[in-house]
């Protein structure tokens, strides 16, 4: 054993230094609420056992959450001359950090799934990171559940082959892919059903892209205001 299994133990360095045996150790760090607490003694015995064959064949790894609120890592390996080498690394803070992580999701998710617009967010390369729950209703579809990758080609067809044609969806193709001059549009398209429906293409950090849809009162012209950075007006001289 080394010095970092008694800090992360408490367990003496004189009972360790008497080479206990797996099950006299790991009894010990029972005792001292180290250990996840079995349903009852018999059971949690057999187990040890098993434990200790799984780690003969380098097989074992478990993670124990503890009374006291920390977290380990638990893994064993065989060693040389038939010996077991068991690792125990306080995964505390790393399952913290995931956890407050993953809270930040899906709060993020539940607030954008909260919302009437829906909403879809595309990554610089096209690829679909965010979308909500208005989003799947919308268009008959939960991109999370699909098995292909989700990308901005695959959403336009989608989008396409619901409404009626238009061709701001050519647009929100290249305004996705663009790396700069980029600014919000919207455009109203109107949905195989009657609906009318308004676009909105923002640019958000990192790059990324936010289409959002709502449903509109009134049906405008097919493209109501195109990407600036790509539009222009043309007179000569002659007519001013």
């Amino acid at each position: 054993f080394n010095p970092a299994l008694t800090d992360l133990t408490s367990l003496p360095p004189d009972f360790l230094s008497g080479r206990p045996t797996l099950h006299a150790f790991l009894d010990r760090l029972r005792d001292k609420r180290m250990i996840p607490e079995q349903r009852d003694y018999k059971s949690w015995r057999q187990q040890l056992s098993e434990l200790e064959d799984a780690a003969q064949n380098g097989t074992y790894e478990d993670i124990w959450s503890l009374a006291t609120g920390q977290t380990y890592r638990i893994s064993g390996h065989p060693h040389p001359d038939g010996a077991l080498a068991f690792l125990m690394e306080d995964i505390s803070a790393e399952i913290s950090l995931t956890r407050r992580f993953r809270m930040q999701l899906e709060t993020g998710q539940s607030v954008i799934d909260s919302l009437d617009e829906a909403i879809a967010v595309f990554s610089p390369s096209g690829v679909l990171t965010l979308s909500n729950a208005q989003y799947a209703r919308l268009w008959a579809v939960d991109p999370s559940e699909t098995i292909i990758e989700y990308d901005i080609i695959a959403a336009t067809k989608l989008w396409s082959a619901s409404c009626a044609p238009t061709p701001i969806w050519g647009d929100a193709r290249e305004f996705v892919s663009a790396v700069a001059g980029r600014a919000e549009w919207v455009a109203d398209v109107r949905l195989l059903d009657g609906r009318n429906l308004s676009c909105r293409f923002a640019p958000i950090s990192g790059g990324s892209t936010l289409v959002g849809f709502s449903q509109s009162k009134a049906m405008a012209s097919p493209v109501a205001t195109q990407p600036p950075a790509t539009k222009a007006l043309t007179f000569d001289k002659a007519s001013g």
